[in-house]
């Protein structure tokens, strides 16, 4: 991966390499784990397999959340929405969440990572928009999968919405 970066922008560019490999070593690993809660974040190929794979989960009790990161390609693959409507939760930044926007609303919760103005959670039921603590940015490197864990952490527990953001925006300080 390389990174490409301007004063106000910053983008990842991949090559794909072993990741074309991914995809399926991970859908074979996951018939053999018992976890509570299983966070994916990739851009999937073969979208079919994983709403199988997040109804199963559910099914067995197993909680599920996703960030797609920047892929406009998986907007048109079939079984999207799908795949977004059997999410417990739904990681975006601002621009996903536009990229992916008749999605998104199938999700059950989507959570908006909006930078130093904070985060969303957006569900059927809450629409909550909490602040982030001000830093000094230095590297947004790995911010959001840094809130990501902080989020899931305090939403494993049970916290309610207006809280499960904080810890998410400490990480991401921390990161």
């Amino acid at each position: 991966t390389a990174a490409l970066s301007t004063a106000g922008e910053r983008s990842f560019v991949t090559y794909d390499g072993v990741n074309v490999k991914l995809e399926p070593r991970l859908l074979r690993a996951m018939r053999r784990q018992r976890p509570r809660h299983v966070h994916f974040a990739l851009a999937p190929v073969r979208i079919d397999r994983w709403v199988r794979l997040v109804d199963r989960l559910r099914a067995g009790g197993i909680t599920t959340s996703w960030d797609f990161g920047w892929n406009p390609s998986i907007r048109a693959r079939s079984g999207l929405d799908r795949l977004i409507a059997g999410l417990d939760v739904v990681f975006m930044n601002a621009a996903e969440a536009s990229l992916y926007a008749r999605a998104r609303r199938r999700a059950r919760t989507a959570v908006i990572k909006l930078g130093a103005r904070g985060s969303r959670w957006l569900s059927r039921t809450v629409d909550v928009t909490v602040s982030a603590p001000r830093v000094r940015v230095v590297d947004t490197t790995g911010a959001g999968d840094a809130f990501n864990g902080g989020f899931l952490a305090s939403f494993l527990e049970g916290r309610p919405p207006r809280e499960c953001p904080r810890p998410g925006s400490r990480s991401a300080r921390l990161r």
